[in-house]
């Protein structure tokens, strides 16, 4: 991406240094308080302070909603294009738990009101839903860490599209997920959005960072 002149700040990806407190070196800061308000307004402070205008940024997975939230709260503007990849693509009023089965979503509840983490997805798991294998596994399973339950249950709280602004949705075209499937076609119908989508599957940027970079480059 850098060669292709952008200014890349990899920081925002790894959230060590973005607010972020569900990954990276600042997991050590997650409670079950912790949830989707304030991994956005993590973003949000992130491009004030380093005074960061004209922003892409890229959210993927649960990622997506936290975009929205911080779309909505975007009062100065900095974010010039939203790129949802292969994630929530959130409105205002929903969350992550609206689109996940009644079993799950009472699980959520119950660790909210007893305070505790929602646990990562079995390992066993991770090749259908992610496409990880291998390497990739074995560098993501000690760092894949549990979540709040307010991340996948809190709402957004405005309409994250209603500024003029640049938004793209990019499905991941080997994930099967029915979501992200849906957003796609929402995105196509939706005439303030581009969609598109990359030949990997779900974590393609672990899999494949180039042709992530190249989709990436090709959709700003």
């Amino acid at each position: 991406m850098e060669r292709c002149g952008a200014i890349v700040d990899p920081k925002g990806l790894s959230g060590d240094d973005i607010g972020f407190v569900w990954a990276g070196a600042n997991y050590h800061l997650q409670s079950p308080d912790i949830g989707l308000y304030t991994h956005a307004q993590g973003v949000l402070n992130h491009l004030f302070f380093n005074d960061i205008n004209d922003a892409i940024v890229v959210a993927h997975s649960y990622g997506g909603g936290v975009l929205s939230e911080a779309l909505v709260g975007d009062e100065e503007g900095r974010i010039s294009h939203a790129l949802y990849l292969d994630a929530f693509r959130l409105e205002e009023g929903q969350s992550v738990a609206g689109v996940q089965s009644n079993e799950l979503v009472d699980g959520m509840k119950k660790a909210q009101q007893s305070g505790e983490m929602i646990p990562p997805r079995p390992v066993e798991t991770w090749k259908d839903i992610w496409g990880m294998v291998g390497p990739a596994v074995q560098f993501a399973e000690p760092r894949v860490k549990p979540m709040s339950p307010n991340c996948f249950l809190e709402t957004v709280r405005g309409d994250p599209f209603s500024d003029e602004r640049k938004y793209t949705y990019m499905r991941c075209s080997q994930n099967d997920n029915a979501h992200f499937k849906g957003y796609l076609q929402a995105s196509k119908a939706d005439p303030r959005f581009q969609a598109t989508e990359v030949d990997g599957h779900h974590n393609v940027m672990v899999l494949d960072p180039l042709r992530m970079a190249e989709a990436i480059s090709a959709a700003a």
